[in-house]
């Protein structure tokens, strides 16, 4: 009986410790899971509109609300947001009107306007912009553009009447959460305008190939060497696409050379993540990881209508960037 005992108590044990183990991997799973990228603005950035030298208003939406913020435009195919630039609360649009693209744009904010969209919904998600829906972080951005071209000398129409809080008095509106997420924009604006050197470095795009210090080969396998892992991240950009290649001292791809995760086996995609290792034969005593990124930037742009009311569209335009890293095999 006691053996039986004993036997039992084992099998708890064991039972307990798998599923601790089981629990444990799919909290660190969930956990990872959870962990954003900040460097990187969106996925794919399906919400932007490609720069064209002329786009169409594809949807106007009746937000319900008073003036001037009664009104959602998107424009393009791919329905981007569109905001008017300089406070007009009698300035509308209607589906199917065509904007063309304004080469001086007026706008003493281009940077600022940057900024503005890159660090608001759909960039961000709705909770981290602080408000509850897609309707209310248009409204909140286009108050933060009004306020903040309403501070430049080369403003059309603006001063006093563009602050968040007149419009808000004068459309008697109550939506707290709203106001308060448009004000903290334009406060966290008011920095980078006070700050040039933050306001470049805001506004870098980059990609940058992360080599570590501790670098080597971790394997020799099938005459071939290992080596990583190499990191990459994007910085203020949307990764459509990438692709490493291994070049000889003569710039020479070098043959059967592959991209591998770290047990050895080959990635196919690596834009799908973001450390890998490189395998090459052992036949080489040098070689040059080149990494090539395609980008897409959020880059606002400005367009106007016939009678010359300006808008700021949400736009994109395209960046390739390479980044290389070297190695060298001593004996």
């Amino acid at each position: 009986m006691k053996k039986i005992y004993k036997l039992l108590i084992l099998i708890v044990i064991q039972i307990t410790l798998l599923s601790y183990l089981y629990f444990s991997k799919k909290s660190l799973e969930a956990y990872n899971a959870n962990i954003k990228n900040t460097s990187e603005v969106s996925v794919k950035g399906e919400h932007l509109a490609e720069i064209k030298d002329n786009l169409e208003v594809t949807e106007v939406r009746d937000l319900e609300t008073n003036k001037p913020l009664d009104k959602m435009y998107k424009i393009g195919e791919e329905k981007a947001n569109l905001y008017r630039l300089y406070y007009n609360k009698n300035v509308e649009l209607n589906t199917g009107e065509s904007l063309r693209k304004v080469a001086d744009s007026n706008s003493g904010n281009i940077n600022i306007l940057d900024v503005i969209l890159r660090k608001s919904y759909p960039n961000v998600s709705l909770q981290e912009m602080g408000v509850d829906t897609a309707e209310e972080a248009y409204q909140a951005i286009q108050l933060a553009i009004w306020n903040v071209e309403g501070k430049t000398n080369r403003r059309f129409i603006g001063g006093e009447l563009t602050t968040v809080d007149s419009v808000r008095e004068e459309m008697k509106a109550n939506n707290t959460k709203l106001f308060r997420t448009a004000s903290n924009i334009v406060k966290e604006m008011e920095i980078y305008q006070r700050d040039e050197e933050l306001l470049e470095e805001e506004n870098l795009v980059d990609v940058n190939l992360l080599v570590e210090d501790t670098n080597e080969y971790i394997l020799v396998r099938d005459n071939e060497y290992i080596y990583g892992p190499y990191k990459y991240e994007v910085i203020n950009g949307i990764l459509e696409n990438a692709e490493v290649t291994l070049l000889d001292e003569n710039e020479n791809i070098i043959e059967r050379a592959k991209i591998v995760d770290s047990n050895g086996l080959e990635i196919e995609d690596v834009s799908s993540v973001r450390e890998f290792y490189v395998s090459f034969p052992t036949s080489y005593d040098y070689a040059d990881v080149s990494l090539k990124a395609n980008l897409k930037i959020v880059t606002p742009t400005i367009y106007a209508t016939e009678e010359n009311y300006v808008f700021v569209a949400d736009t994109y335009e395209r960046a390739e960037l390479i980044r290389n890293s070297s190695i060298t095999i001593e004996e």
